[in-house]
């Protein structure tokens, strides 16, 4: 699946005929909760976006960065995420590298860190946040 822009899509329809890219899905461009869940059910990613490279992390999914510069070196390890050239063969030739993914590794946290504030801190009060319009909004921590 390929959210495109819709600038792009006439362009990239093309470029799916021309090059028998049958196997690619155009879609409508999706946002952060659709994006997260087509992550979550892919097989493996490959991206420019350097938020697609984290979530493709979090999710266990082998990541192909078609950049030529590390954005997260976190993300490298096991070759969780690689780098590749936009050119098909780079990318099919990263994509055939095996990940390790090792559940001891956390560079981003164990996602624990809120419980433990909850247990260990029950006195913390009110936090007050930022509304989308106008004004703001008190939640309990």
């Amino acid at each position: 699946m390929y959210p495109v822009h819709p600038r792009n899509h006439d362009r990239a329809l093309r470029l799916r005929t021309e090059m028998q890219l049958k196997n690619i899905l155009l879609v409508q461009p999706v946002g952060y909760l659709e994006s997260a869940c087509m992550v979550k059910n892919a097989q493996l990613v490959v991206t420019d976006s350097g938020g697609l490279q984290r979530e493709a992390f979090f999710a266990g999914k082998k990541c192909v960065t078609l950049l030529d510069f590390v954005v997260w070196p976190e993300t490298m390890v096991g070759n969780r995420n690689v780098l590749a050239k936009p050119k098909a063969e780079d990318i099919l030739e990263k994509i055939a590298i095996p990940q390790d993914v090792s559940t001891d590794y956390h560079p981003f946290g164990d996602g624990q860190r809120r419980r433990q504030d909850s247990a260990g801190n029950r006195n913390c009060g009110k936090i007050k946040t930022p509304a989308i319009v106008g004004g703001s909004k008190t939640v309990s921590c």
